[in-house]
């Protein structure tokens, strides 16, 4: 006779098996992403779970006229980008996807869209070892009485992850029989609990929308444009706060504005490929298909991708842009909007520290911005924080003080006016510094040019004619947080304000004002500060 154990076991089986049936037909498994836009170009990528043939319509929105443009095959089968050029500046575009191999632009008024994946679904493995594979999340939901055998709410589901600490290739049912049943607790009912891939689309709004839209940038160096950018740190979890903080992000900017900066680890654990589709694109594609997204790598984006030499893995079939001003090893990279420079830099490889052509490529980018009269404004992302307290310590981790005691070197010399990282999940923002390399407890007077005075911190960068001082920040809080960083008490001396929240920050320069919000998954505004400088220098001064 059957224990308990098997019955739930093997009539979960059933479901699942019946329940995972491949995908019929050609689908979207990634929905179109926006990179490198400029005044005149962009790059728009999408993944399908076919090997079909698949271009892009784009056209100026509200124009009747459509434009056809092939797509070029990426790295990975199925992933297709287009690059399209000639575009007008500050200009909205519409743009589809379509499957289908004729080269006439007459198709975009007769051909449909193609229409993202419903659910990203595959078949288990007979010896399970796809099933245990720890590098996926799955929901498990206790049926009752009388309900159906499943229902697709998510507040109705119970988020397990099953054993962290497994490899890539997934372990056997007899190493993990008590994983097993914590994922499928018998209910009391005669329903048996059923456990069910995680539907892609079920967390992201607009990603049923089949007509996309974006907005070119304006001119470099133009004045009186408001830049609004949105930074996520370590967003590739896969949770319901993820979920919240993008939520009320959103709200926040009433789905208004200029680009997104993901400041690495994109997709936990191991930055695979099914993890990046399924915890990052997957929670995202409202945002992605719109505003164009710049990328950092992290150390778990990193675990499957390498930036040194080859430029190989899931980060970079899914992120290489082509964007002019990027380093030899493509994984650092700048670009510009009106008079915001943003640096983006990559120190996840410890190869960095003895390259010196990666210093010089970074220094270059920092003094060509600082020298130029079309830039007001220098703001640099990173994944690794030079000052954190949180879930890790900048007194004691090797990588963070190296970046503290040679990157805060460039960052003081050029003027950087805001560096935003990641890593510790946790929020912090630090006084207005210079010239700090040392621990926690080097920090003296001097070195803090001005003092925050908590939520609603003014700072101002008019010293005359020079641009000095940094606000540091750390957001990497929006999918998970850390209780490791309630033991150090947040108490780093550099810091203004230190609060474990969900969140993610929302940056607006206008003129000579930027300020910084810090927006709760909750909607409360955990910190905003202002800094202001310069205002706009008319152009050729």
């Amino acid at each position: 006779m059957l224990s308990s154990f098997s019955y739930v076991f093997f009539t979960a089986m059933a479901v699942l098996l019946l329940w995972t049936t491949p995908v019929s037909g050609a689908c979207l498994t990634i929905s179109p992403y926006v990179m490198d836009v400029t005044a005149t170009g962009a790059t728009v990528r999408w993944e399908t779970n076919d090997e079909v043939i698949s271009q892009m319509c784009h056209r100026e929105k509200f124009s009747t006229a459509w434009k056809l443009t092939p797509s070029e095959g990426m790295r990975g089968a199925h992933l297709r980008a287009v690059t399209l050029v000639d575009l007008a500046a500050e200009t909205r575009y519409e743009y589809r996807v379509i499957a289908s191999s004729t080269t006439s632009p007459s198709v975009c008024n007769d051909h449909s869209a193609i229409s993202p994946c419903e659910v990203v679904r595959r078949s288990l493995s007979a010896d399970l070892s796809t099933y245990f594979n720890c590098q996926e999340e799955f929901i498990a939901r206790r049926a009752e009485a009388g309900d159906e055998p499943w229902h697709l709410d998510s507040e109705e589901f119970e988020y397990i992850n099953t054993l962290p600490a497994c490899n890539e290739s997934g372990v056997t049912l007899a190493r993990n029989r008590s994983a097993f049943r914590r994922l499928l607790r018998a209910p009391s009912s005669p329903h048996t609990a059923v456990a069910a891939r995680r539907p892609l689309q079920m967390q992201s709004p607009n990603c049923a929308d089949l007509v996309f839209e974006f907005k070119t940038y304006p001119i470099i160096g133009a004045c009186g444009k408001v830049f609004t950018s949105w930074w996520l740190g370590d967003a590739g979890e896969g949770t319901l706060n993820q979920i919240r903080v993008r939520d009320a992000a959103m709200k926040f900017l009433d789905s208004d504005w200029d680009a997104t900066v993901a400041l690495g680890d994109n997709a936990y654990p191991s930055g695979t490929s099914y993890q990046y589709r399924t915890k990052f694109f997957g929670y995202y594609c409202g945002q992605f298909s719109k505003a164009p997204l710049y990328p950092a790598m992290g150390n778990h984006d990193f675990y499957t991708s390498t930036a040194y030499p080859e430029l190989a893995g899931p980060f970079f079939d899914y992120f290489v842009p082509g964007l002019p001003s990027r380093s030899a090893y493509r994984s650092s990279y700048s670009f510009k909007y009106a008079r915001v420079h943003v640096l983006i830099a990559d120190f996840t490889s410890w190869k960095v520290w003895t390259d010196a052509g990666f210093w010089t490529w970074v220094e270059n980018d920092l003094r060509a911005a600082r020298a130029s009269s079309e830039t007001d404004w220098i703001l640099v992302g990173q994944h690794f924080p030079p000052y954190s307290k949180g879930s890790h310590d900048s007194d004691t981790e090797s990588r963070l003080i190296r970046i503290r005691e040679r990157f805060n070197l460039l960052t003081d010399r050029y003027g950087v006016d805001l560096s935003i990282t990641g890593h510790s999940h946790s929020y912090e923002r630090s006084h207005l510094l210079q010239g700090h390399r040392g621990e926690s407890s080097t920090l003296t007077a001097e070195m803090i040019l001005q003092r925050g005075t908590g939520n609603n911190s003014i700072f101002s960068k008019s010293h005359g004619c020079e641009w000095s001082g940094t606000v540091h920040m750390v957001t990497g809080s929006a999918s998970k947080t850390d209780t490791a960083a309630e033991t150090t008490g947040l108490s780093h001396a550099a810091h203004d304000i230190a609060v474990i929240s969900h969140c993610s920050v929302v940056i607006r320069i206008d003129g000579s004002s930027l300020v910084s919000t810090c927006v709760g998954a909750d909607g409360v505004i955990v910190d905003r500060f202002t800094v202001n400088s310069r205002t706009c220098r008319p152009s050729g001064e």
